[in-house]
């Protein structure tokens, strides 16, 4: 720091330059003031309006391919039907479409693809069931 009368050099604690004999006391409060103001600055907490949030990373765009959902719903209607006329194809159509449908939960068309879970499901009960039956019906017959 200097003194504003002379130019020479001052201490922190001066009241009167060593030089000149010159009153620092107002400069002396400006110095106070300016080192608590900087000490504030370094150890009061910034506002949360202040703190920066980290970049958030853009989310990449997400492929919509509905072909499983229809997939899935067509093979859930062929299961459906298949059970009465070819029971073996109903298995692997439902099972199939089991997995088609449930890819197709992640698409655009998942309330198509839910339709087609619900469709695959019933389809292998219902050839499940069937094939018991048969099988009872055989078995009895045989006996």
């Amino acid at each position: 720091m200097k003194c504003e009368s002379c130019g020479g050099n001052l201490q922190p604690g001066d009241e009167f330059c060593q030089s000149c004999g010159a009153k620092v006391e107002a400069k002396k409060e400006t110095v106070e003031t300016v080192a608590q103001a900087t000490e504030t600055a370094y150890t009061a907490e910034a506002p949360t309006s202040q703190i920066m949030e980290p970049a958030k990373k853009a989310a990449a765009p997400v492929e919509d391919k509905p072909g499983f959902a229809i997939a899935g719903l067509v093979l859930g209607i062929i299961t459906l039907v298949a059970w009465l006329l070819m029971p073996l194809i109903g298995y692997i159509t439902g099972i199939v479409g089991i997995i088609m449908s449930v890819k197709g939960m992640k698409s655009s068309r998942k309330n198509m693809a839910i339709a087609g879970l619900v469709m695959c499901i019933v389809g292998l009960v219902i050839t499940v069931g069937w094939h018991c039956a048969a099988t009872c019906i055989i078995m009895s017959a045989m006996s």
